[in-house]
C-alpha cells in the first residue's frame, strides 16, 4: 500500500470517538450518511432532505442545524449493529494501521483531547492526549507549555515562552466552559434506539445506556424543536 520510503517519512496518529452515538449524529447533521437508517428530522418527524439541494453550502448548513439543535432518526436495529462495530473503532482503525505497515504510532480519544474544555478535573487528561498525539508525530513536545496551552489558551500561554507560532489561531483555554450533552439528547426517538442497545448481546454496546441512565434528563423527548423551515 505504501514504499517502504513512505513509511520512514509518513508519521500517524490513530484518533476515535469512544461514543459511537457522538459519530453517527455528526454523520447525518453533517450529511455525510444521508439514508433510511440514519437521517435528520423536522420537529414533527419528517425526513430532512436538503443535503443535495442547488446551492448547498456546508459550512452554513453546519452551523445552522447546530444552532437550532436538528435531531436525527437511527433505525433502532441498525443502531445497534453500527453500536457494536463502534466501540471498537479504535482497536479496527489501530489494526488498519498495523496492516498497511504503520507500527509506531498513538491511540487517542477526542473525547480526552477536549476533556478540559468541559471539566478542570480532567486537564491532566487532555495534556496527557496532547502529548500523545505530538508523540505520535514525533514530537517530544515540552509537558509544562503543553499544560500552559490547554489552561491559558495560544496565543496568550505563548508569550514569553520563546516559542513561534500562528499568533491569529487561538487554541486551548476555556477551561470548563463549555457544558457536554448526551448524543441521545440529538436522537429523534432515542426511546426505541436505547432499547434496542438494552437488548444487545455485547456488554460494551448495553453500557452505553447503563451510563446513560445515572444522567437525569439525557436522551429523553422526541420532538427536535425545529421548525421544517430552519434547515
Amino acid at each position: 500500500f505504501l514504499s517502504p520510503e513512505a513509511l520512514e517519512t509518513t508519521r500517524v496518529v490513530n484518533v476515535w470517538r469512544r461514543h459511537p452515538f457522538e459519530r453517527l449524529v455528526c454523520l447525518a447533521r453533517d450529511c455525510i450518511v444521508h439514508n433510511s437508517s440514519l437521517h435528520m428530522v423536522d420537529a414533527s418527524g419528517k425526513w430532512i432532505d436538503n443535503c443535495l439541494d442547488k446551492g448547498f453550502n456546508f459550512d452554513r448548513h453546519r452551523a445552522m442545524v447546530r444552532k437550532y439543535g436538528v435531531k436525527v432518526y437511527i433505525d433502532p436495529a441498525w443502531a445497534e449493529a453500527q453500536a457494536r462495530e463502534l466501540v471498537h473503532l479504535g482497536d479496527s482503525q489501530a489494526d488498519f494501521l498495523r496492516s498497511i505497515g504503520f507500527t509506531d504510532f498513538e491511540t487517542v480519544a477526542t473525547e480526552d483531547l477536549d476533556a478540559f474544555e468541559y471539566d478542570s478535573a480532567h486537564i491532566d487528561d487532555s495534556v496527557d492526549a496532547w502529548l500523545a498525539w505530538m508523540r505520535s508525530w514525533g514530537v517530544d513536545a515540552d509537558a509544562t507549555l503543553v499544560r500552559r496551552v490547554v489552561t491559558m489558551g495560544w496565543p496568550k500561554a505563548g508569550q514569553g515562552a520563546g516559542v513561534w507560532g500562528h499568533m491569529n489561531a487561538a487554541i486551548g483555554g476555556g477551561v470548563g466552559k463549555r457544558t457536554r450533552h448526551s448524543p441521545f439528547d440529538s436522537i429523534a426517538n432515542a426511546d426505541a434506539v436505547m432499547a434496542a442497545l438494552e437488548a444487545s448481546a455485547s456488554d460494551r454496546v448495553r453500557a452505553l445506556v447503563a451510563a446513560e441512565r445515572v444522567q437525569p434528563g439525557s436522551g429523553q423527548g422526541k420532538d427536535s424543536g425545529v421548525p421544517s423551515s430552519s434547515v
